[in-house]
């Protein structure tokens, strides 16, 4: 099976794959899986525009049996070739935006074989009833774990003496809602009388990832909006306590974990969820509650849709011959 994975061109990774999408596509290789890549470089309408023509270019050669779109905007070049199925994959903004919605109905929607919805939210969020699934972006927890806290502390550099929590991102991305962590935290220092440091989610090595996880005491999510954030399944494998929102499949994939709570946009309640948290102490159990996550379950999944769409695209052919 040749699969042609088009999705945006990450311009600050190496790869130019966004982590999550490249390491789907690692996953799906192992297990037999001919994944290539088409990557959307630039900015603006005009890329996508000349993305559709240089996507259509190459698949004249016929190297390929489906095309796998990931992100609407992407999904969009991938159903517009009109040569071979399509399979797009649905992230977050691109269905919890109104416009994004709209563009989608008369262009993903309409003409894609099938859709992967990152969370049930989403999928209701859509309002698609045609063919689809809920299947969430996987991790390796091959690479996410538990390790020895203070080991951790001492390899990305965290003061052994204060509380720290990590921030689910940037300070600046405005929908990760940076504003609410820090009057949560003020809250807390002046009940706790002490500093917090709150780690921000920026510039970090991906080599030191897994240490930054483990040498916290708590991971904190405040954001408005999410699909299916991958840094909340990472937390879990590092089986560290949680505190989140209720955004995106947060909810299903913290579960009845112990140590991990949501909480709503007040304050003073992500406050004292943060208290239960620090008062837990401990690890969780995190990790041996998220093994349906982990990357190479999730591509037996996407494998099975795949096998699904070209059944039904040989059918039609088929069909339409006599």
């Amino acid at each position: 099976m040749r699969v042609l994975f088009v999705s945006r061109y990450n311009d600050i990774l190496p790869s130019g794959l966004t982590p999550f999408i490249e390491a789907q596509a690692l996953e799906l290789i192992k297990i037999g899986v001919d994944v290539s890549f088409f990557l959307i470089k630039g900015k603006g309408t005009s890329s996508y525009m000349k993305a559709i023509c240089e996507l259509n270019n190459l698949l004249k050669r016929g190297e390929y049996d489906l095309i796998h779109g990931h992100y609407g905007l992407s999904g969009i070049v991938a159903v517009l070739q009109f040569r071979l199925p399509t399979v797009v994959s649905l992230i977050g903004c691109d269905v919890n935006l109104l416009k994004n919605r709209v563009i989608n109905k008369f262009t993903v929607y309409l003409f894609s074989k099938h859709i992967i919805f990152v969370s049930e939210k989403l999928k209701h969020i859509s309002g698609f009833h045609g063919n689809s699934d809920v299947i969430p972006y996987g991790i390796d927890l091959s690479v996410f774990y538990p390790v020895d806290k203070q080991k951790a502390k001492i390899n990305v550099e965290l003061s052994e003496g204060s509380i720290n929590i990590l921030f689910a991102s940037r300070f600046d991305r405005i929908e990760k809602n940076h504003s609410l962590a820090s009057k949560a935290i003020f809250i807390l220092e002046e009940e706790l009388r002490m500093k917090i440091n709150l780690v921000e989610f920026k510039n970090i090595d991906s080599n030191k990832l897994n240490d930054y996880y483990n040498a916290c005491d708590l991971f904190l999510m405040t954001s408005i909006r999410e699909g299916s954030p991958q840094s909340v399944k990472e937390a879990m494998a590092c089986s560290i306590p949680i505190v989140s929102t209720d955004v995106g499949d947060v909810k299903e994939v913290i579960g009845k974990t112990e140590g991990c709570y949501i909480t709503s946009f007040d304050p003073k309640d992500v406050a004292d969820n943060i208290k239960k948290a620090l008062a837990f102490g401990r690890r969780t159990t995190g990790r041996e509650d998220i093994n349906q996550l982990d990357n190479s379950v999730i591509a037996r999944k996407i494998v099975s849709i795949y096998n699904k769409v070209l059944e039904n695209n040989v059918r039609n052919i088929r069909n339409n011959k006599f």
